[in-house]
C-alpha cells in the first residue's frame, strides 16, 4: 500500500529567511469517521521525511522561488515507480532496534526526529512502512472489513545553511545562514511563539562507537539539531510549522472458505480358487466416487 503525494507550500512575511522546507509524513490506522480530536490522539509512525532546498530550482519534481522571507515551494517528488510505502505485506516496518545508527543517533532520537545520522536501510529513505497489512484483514470468514488509514503531514520552514553561500549568495546576509538549518523564528519572538531551539533537546550516547564523532564516548550528551516530532505537533501555532491530517479507506472482502474432493477408488479383491469360499461365478469389484 503506497501513496504518491504532491504538496504546495507558501510563506509570507517571515522575520527570517526561509531556505529549506522539511516534509514529515506519518501514518496510522483507525476506525472509520473518527472525530478530529480522536484523529489527533492516534499513535502515528513516521513513514517519510525529506527536506527540499529553496535554491531556485524549477523542474518536473519541484518548482520553488528560492530563499526569502516570502516564497513558495511546489513538491511533486513522486512519479512513476517513486512512491511512499505506507503498509507492506512482506516487510512491514523496518527493524529499528537493529538499525545501524551513527553520529550519536539512537533508535529513540531517530524515531522522534531529533538526531538522525545516516538513513538506515528502509523503503522510504529515512523511514519505512508503518507496519504490515494485518490490520486490514477481515476477522470473519465471510464479510467486509473497512479500515481507515490516517496520514499526518507536518511541514516546517528552516533557515538556509552554508551550502547556500555561492557566488551570487542569493542576496543573503551573514545572519541569514545558520548551521544545521534551525526552524525560522526559532527563538519564540519574545514568547509570542513557542521557543523551538533545537539544542535544548538531545540524547545520551549509549554505544562506545559513534561514527563521525572522534571524541564522542558512551555517556556523552549530544545536542539535537532538530525539534522532536511531538513538540512540532504541539507547536502548530508557530508560523513556521504547519500540520494537516488526511485519510483514505481500505475495504477488504473476505470470500467464504470452501473445499471439495473428487475421484475414483476403483476397489477390488481376489482370492485363490482352492480356498473355495467364493463361488467361481461371483466377482468382487466396485466403484466409489466422492464429491464434496
Amino acid at each position: 500500500m503506497f501513496i504518491e503525494p504532491s504538496l504546495s507550500v507558501t510563506w509570507d512575511g517571515m522575520d527570517d529567511v526561509v531556505g529549506k522546507v522539511r516534509v514529515l509524513i506519518e501514518a496510522t490506522t483507525g476506525e472509520v469517521d473518527l472525530d478530529p480530536p480522536e484523529i489527533e490522539s492516534l499513535e502515528y509512525m513516521p513513514v517519510f521525511r525529506a527536506t527540499g532546498y529553496a535554491n531556485g530550482t524549477s523542474n518536473e519534481s519541484e518548482d520553488e522561488s528560492g530563499p526569502g522571507t516570502n516564497g513558495e515551494f511546489h513538491i511533486d517528488w513522486f512519479d512513476g515507480d517513486e512512491q511512499i510505502s505506507v503498509y507492506d505485506d512482506d516487510d512491514g516496518a523496518p527493524d529499528y532496534e537493529a538499525g545501524a545508527y551513527n553520529c550519536g543517533a539512537t533508535m529513540e532520537s531517530y524515531l522522534d526526529g531529533t538526531l538522525m545520522g545516516d538513513p538506515i536501510d528502509a523503503q522510504n529513505g529515512y523511514y519505512g512502512a508503518a507496519g504490515t497489512t494485518d490490520a486490514f484483514e477481515a476477522e470473519t470468514d465471510t464479510g467486509t472489513t473497512t479500515t481507515t488509514v490516517y496520514l499526518r503531514y507536518t511541514i516546517s520552514l528552516h533557515a538556509p545553511d552554508a551550502s547556500f553561500i555561492t557566488e551570487d549568495r542569493y542576496d543573503l546576509d551573514a545572519e541569514d545562514v545558520r548551521p544545521h538549518s534551525p526552524i525560522v523564528m526559532v527563538g519564540g519572538d519574545q514568547d509570542q511563539y513557542p521557543d523551538l531551539s533545537g539544542d535544548e533537546y538531545g540524547t545520551t550516547v549509549t554505544a562506545d562507537e559513534a561514527e563521525d564523532y572522534d571524541d564522542l564516548e558512551a555517556g556523552d550528551f549530544v545536542a539535537a539539531t532538530a525539534v522532536p516530532y511531538d513538540t512540532l505537533q504541539e507547536s502548530t501555532d508557530h508560523p513556521a510549522i504547519m500540520s494537516a491530517h488526511t485519510h483514505f479507506d481500505v475495504t477488504v472482502d473476505n470470500e467464504a472458505a470452501e473445499a471439495g474432493v473428487s475421484g475414483e477408488s476403483s476397489a477390488g479383491a481376489s482370492v485363490d480358487e482352492e480356498v473355495g469360499t467364493i463361488d467361481s461365478n461371483e466377482s468382487t469389484d466396485g466403484n466409489a466416487t466422492g464429491d464434496n
